[in-house]
C-alpha cells in the first residue's frame, strides 16, 4: 500500500471513505448514498472511515476487506466517499485513529436524533457512491 500521506494531520481537500456493508444503505439506481448508512455508531457516536490519500482503487478495497469487520455474511457493497472539507462544514470532526493504519472517526454529532439525522442526510447528500 502506498503510504505517503500525513499520519497526524487530516487536510480539507483530502478524500475519505466509509464502507458500506448492506444493500439497504446505497440506491444504485439513483446513484446515491442512504443517510442511514452515516448514522453514528450508538456506542462510540462516531462513524468509522479511511483516509485514502495516494491509494489506487484496489488498495482501497483491499483495505476494506482486511480492516473493516464483518458480521455473518456481510460483505464490502460500495464505499461512501466524502471530502473532509464537508464533513467539517456539517460542524463534525474527524481524527485520525491508528491502527489500522489510515483509519479515522467522524465525531462531533449533535444530541438531538432529529439534529443527527439531519446532519446525516446532509452529508450522504455531499457523499459519491462507489462501486467496486
Amino acid at each position: 500500500m502506498s503510504l505517503e500521506y500525513d499520519k497526524a494531520n487530516i487536510v480539507s481537500d483530502e478524500l475519505v471513505s466509509h464502507f458500506l456493508v448492506a444493500n439497504s444503505e446505497f440506491n444504485v439506481l439513483e446513484n446515491r448514498v442512504r443517510y442511514k448508512a452515516l448514522l453514528p455508531s450508538q456506542k462510540h457516536q462516531n462513524i468509522s472511515v479511511v483516509r485514502t490519500r495516494n491509494m489506487s482503487e484496489n488498495e482501497v478495497w483491499q483495505w476494506g476487506r482486511t480492516n473493516v469487520k464483518l458480521i455473518d455474511k456481510q460483505a464490502l457493497y460500495a464505499r461512501a466517499q466524502m471530502i473532509v472539507s464537508d464533513i467539517i462544514s456539517l460542524d463534525l470532526r474527524i481524527t485520525p485513529d491508528e491502527p489500522p493504519e489510515r483509519h479515522a472517526n467522524v465525531f462531533n454529532w449533535p444530541s438531538e436524533k432529529h439534529a443527527v439525522k439531519s446532519v446525516a442526510q446532509e452529508l450522504a447528500a455531499r457523499c459519491s457512491l462507489i462501486l467496486p
